[in-house]
């Protein structure tokens, strides 16, 4: 089992939405790790990945939870991405 934690800002929508499955949309991604760490697959059970496959890979075998930390709260963020 893995975790991987990020966050986003109240004005994020799109990094929120469909960013996260992309390895070209933004600086930082999941599915970019993915790519970029292969060295890992093993452990994750992934024979072959590739950016046009990343994303059903990860709707597959990945679960998403969300946690919704008021903007107000800016002490409770850094730690939680730790």
């Amino acid at each position: 089992m893995v975790l991987k934690v990020g966050k986003v800002g109240p004005n994020s929508e799109p990094r929120f939405r469909y960013q996260h499955y992309s390895p070209t949309s933004a600086g930082s991604t999941l599915a970019k790790s993915l790519l970029t760490h292969s060295i890992v697959w093993p452990w994750l059970g992934i024979d072959r990945l590739g950016p046009a496959t990343v994303k059903d890979w990860m709707l597959a075998n990945l679960d998403r939870l969300h946690i919704y930390v008021p903007a107000t709260s800016p002490l409770v963020l850094a730690p939680l991405e730790m």
